[in-house]
């Protein structure tokens, strides 16, 4: 089996180093003796200098401790939103595979109803029900975006899951399974989900960078995480009152996410590549 590529263990190392900029915020913002969510209008609009390695923004926070700060929360929801829709995709889509008949056709209607839904219009509605109230925490922001985007992200692993369950069913050792009285929850569990589970984690990668440019796009409308939380979409859009005085503030998140993005599809794929069927 071949070693990754250089470009997927290029995108492992920026995705190590946002993680851990995350992990890290509280840290950096001790040794630099700076307050994320404190403004300081004396500060406002200030040139990058010691030490405000970024300059500050237009009521005096500091720019580059807020998005260490936006990395831990925008990371969060991707990670976070994946793992829901992989459980849910999986069980879901290995039921529907293995058991077939009705159950099958019963679940292939609802994954195809909500493939059906346009996407954004619905996170929208929901969201909007869901961030009334500005928050002085990003805590409830991250566990509902991470609740509202695992539920209304899963159908992509369910189809995924429901063909390489299909797939595995008609092999021989889970015929065997059957012939010797295993349930379906067993052979769930000890043959088919096992089996399936290469492709299966390269769309929950992939689905990763899927939450975090929805987080944003949330964020940006309002509808995500609130001020003063920081997180890569809400940067954004403040960024946007002081695009002309100040292009970096947008050009700084908007960096942090397409290489999070970008990273995550090239690591996928190439880890897809290394776990399919002609690896070696």
């Amino acid at each position: 089996m071949s070693a990754l590529p250089i470009r997927a263990r290029a995108a492992m190392v920026v995705l190590v180093a946002l993680a851990l900029a995350g992990l890290g915020a509280p840290l950096v913002e001790s040794a630099l003796g700076v307050a994320a969510t404190r403004p300081d209008l004396a500060l406002r609009g200030c040139a990058a200098s010691w030490p405000h390695l970024l300059g500050c923004d237009a009521i005096g926070q500091d720019v580059f401790t807020r998005l260490l700060y936006g990395a831990r929360v925008s990371l969060a929801v991707g990670v976070g939103a994946a793992l829901v829709s992989t459980v849910l995709g999986t069980l879901i889509g290995s039921a529907a595979g293995l058991l077939g008949g009705r159950v099958d056709r019963a679940l292939t209607a609802l994954i195809d109803t909500m493939l059906a839904i346009p996407l954004l219009p619905l996170l929208l509605l929901v969201s909007a029900m869901r961030f009334g109230a500005p928050s002085s925490s990003s805590t409830g922001a991250v566990v509902k975006l991470v609740v509202i985007l695992g539920l209304f992200g899963w159908m992509g692993v369910a189809r995924i899951a429901r063909g390489e369950a299909r797939r595995v069913a008609a092999l021989g050792f889970v015929e065997a399974g059957r012939a010797l009285g295993a349930g379906s929850a067993r052979l769930l569990r000890v043959h088919v989900v096992p089996n399936a589970l290469p492709p299966i984690l390269v769309a929950a990668a992939i689905d990763v960078g899927r939450n975090i440019l929805a987080e944003a796009a949330l964020s940006y409308l309002g509808l995500g995480v609130q001020p003063p939380a920081a997180s890569w979409g809400n940067l954004l859009r403040h960024a946007q009152d002081a695009l002309h005085d100040q292009p970096s503030l947008a050009l700084w998140p908007g960096l942090c996410v397409l290489a999070s993005v970008v990273s995550i599809h090239v690591l996928a794929e190439a880890v897809g590549r290394r776990l399919g069927p002609g690896a070696a």
